[in-house]
C-alpha cells in the first residue's frame, strides 16, 4: 500500500469522527476542543499524503533529429584590399567583445583588419563563427566606424 493512500485514509477517518462526534451526544467545551484537533490532524494527514505522493517521471527526451539542410551558395571571402589597411589586425581587439579568442577565430576566416570586418555579412558571419547576429551586426558596425576614422 502506498504511503500517501495511508495518510489520506487517516485524514478522512478523522473528518468522519468529526461528523460522528455531534450525534453521540451532547457538546460541550471538551468535545469542541476534540473535534477542532481532530479536524487540524485531518488536515494535516491529507497534506502528508499529498506531499508523500508518487511524483511524475519525466521521459527521458531523444536528441533532436538533425535538420536536413539544403547546402548554401558558397559566399566568397573577404580579400585584403591591394593597399595596406588602415589599422593592423591586433586593431581588431579595440572592437568590443573580440579579444584574443575571438581575434584567431577571425582570422580563420581570413578576416585580417578592421575593413574585413566592415565588409563581411552579419548574417554569414554569425552563422560561420557560431556567434549571434546581433552581437556580430554591432562588430561590423563598431568595424565600419572605425575604419571611417583611420580613413
Amino acid at each position: 500500500m502506498r504511503l500517501d493512500v495511508a495518510f489520506y485514509v487517516l485524514g478522512i477517518v478523522c473528518f468522519a469522527l468529526v461528523a460522528y462526534i455531534p450525534f453521540t451526544g451532547e457538546i460541550n467545551l471538551i468535545t469542541s476542543a476534540f473535534m477542532i484537533v481532530l479536524i487540524l490532524f485531518g488536515l494535516l494527514f491529507i497534506a502528508f499524503g499529498y506531499s508523500t505522493r508518487p511524483r511524475k517521471i519525466p521521459l527521458i527526451r531523444q536528441p533532436p533529429a538533425p535538420i536536413e539542410t539544403k547546402p548554401e551558395e558558397e559566399v566568397p571571402q573577404p580579400t585584403p584590399p591591394a593597399a595596406e589597411p588602415s589599422l593592423p589586425a591586433k586593431e581588431l581587439t579595440k572592437i568590443k567583445g573580440i579579444g584574443p579568442k575571438r581575434l584567431a577565430q577571425l582570422k580563420a576566416l581570413q578576416i585580417q583588419s578592421i575593413d574585413d570586418l566592415a565588409q563581411c555579412s552579419a548574417k554569414d558571419l554569425a552563422a560561420k563563427t557560431g556567434i549571434s547576429k546581433k552581437t556580430t551586426a554591432k562588430w561590423i558596425e563598431e568595424a565600419k566606424n572605425l575604419s571611417k576614422k583611420g580613413a
